[in-house]
């Protein structure tokens, strides 16, 4: 085998960079709520790529950016950035950046939280 066909492309090199931090957030999130033991499983791995997929679509491109949004999508529901009024608009700002909007995600994310909380919801 050639140097040549060792040589691996920039999506190549992407897709695996993604794949690592997927499962890096997985164990984090596993680790971080362990009620959902669901997180272990092939399947959470496999949500957790397409939340970053729509991450993605919404300009939300860092690791950081990517794990708010994932957070959002699991707590909320995988259509939270089409369901919610709120989410759609600031996903849609021209006037934010993607830090200034995974910020407001956190934001939101806190107030689900609370809600659940005081609902007594896990």
């Amino acid at each position: 085998m050639g140097v040549d066909q060792m040589k691996m492309t920039n999506a190549q090199m992407t897709e695996i960079g993604v794949l690592r931090f997927s499962k890096r957030l997985q164990s984090t999130l596993a680790e971080n709520f362990p009620e959902w033991l669901w997180l272990k499983s092939e399947e959470a791995l496999e949500e957790i790529l397409r939340a970053i997929t729509r991450a993605n679509s919404h300009l939300l491109r860092t690791e950081r950016e990517c794990a708010s949004f994932v957070l959002a999508w699991l707590l909320a529901g995988e259509d939270f950035d089409q369901k919610s009024e709120a989410v759609t608009e600031t996903l849609a700002s021209t006037s934010l950046s993607s830090r200034e909007k995974a910020s407001w995600i956190d934001e939101w994310i806190k107030f689900i939280l609370a809600a659940m909380t005081y609902r007594g919801l896990p």
